[in-house]
C-alpha cells in the first residue's frame, strides 16, 4: 500500500496503533505532548528559509500544521513590527501602532529539536477565557 500525502500517513499510523492497542489516543496525546497546533514557538538554533536567508535562534514563530504525529511541524516564523504604506511596501513600526503587524519572515517545515516552547496553545485560550485549565 503505498501512502503518500501526510494526512494519509497519520491516518494510517492511526489505524495501527488502534489495531495494536485498542486505541491510539492516549499513544497520540503522548507523541504530541511537546508541542501542539498554535502553539507558540521560538527557534532554539539557525534555520534556512526556503526564500533565501537565514532565521536566527529566538526567532518566534507559531505552529500552523503538524506532521506524522509531532514528528515535524510547519511553523510561521515572525520578523519586527511593521505597517503596510499606502503604496504596499511595509515599514517598520511599534507593536502599539493601531496598524501594526508582524512581519512573515516564512513558513517552514521545522523539527522538535530545533524549537523551544513560548506558550502553548492551550495557555494562550485560558488567558482569553478565564478559568480554563490546561
Amino acid at each position: 500500500m503505498e501512502v503518500g500525502s501526510i494526512d494519509e500517513r497519520i491516518d494510517l499510523e492511526k489505524i495501527i496503533l488502534e489495531r495494536l492497542y485498542g486505541s491510539y489516543s492516549k499513544i497520540w496525546k503522548a507523541k504530541m505532548s511537546k508541542f501542539q497546533l498554535f502553539d507558540s514557538v521560538t527557534l532554539a538554533v539557525e534555520i534556512p528559509l526556503t526564500e533565501g536567508g537565514i532565521a536566527p535562534p529566538g526567532v518566534p514563530g507559531a505552529i500552523v500544521e503538524v506532521f506524522k504525529g509531532g514528528e515535524a511541524f510547519l511553523v510561521e516564523l515572525f520578523g519586527g513590527w511593521v505597517k503596510a504604506e499606502v503604496g504596499g511596501d511595509f515599514i517598520p513600526t511599534s507593536q502599539d501602532d493601531p496598524d501594526a503587524f508582524m512581519e512573515t519572515l516564512g513558513v517552514e517545515t521545522v523539527y522538535p529539536h530545533q524549537l523551544k516552547s513560548a506558550n502553548s496553545a492551550c495557555e494562550i485560550m485560558a488567558e482569553v477565557r478565564a478559568g480554563n485549565n490546561c
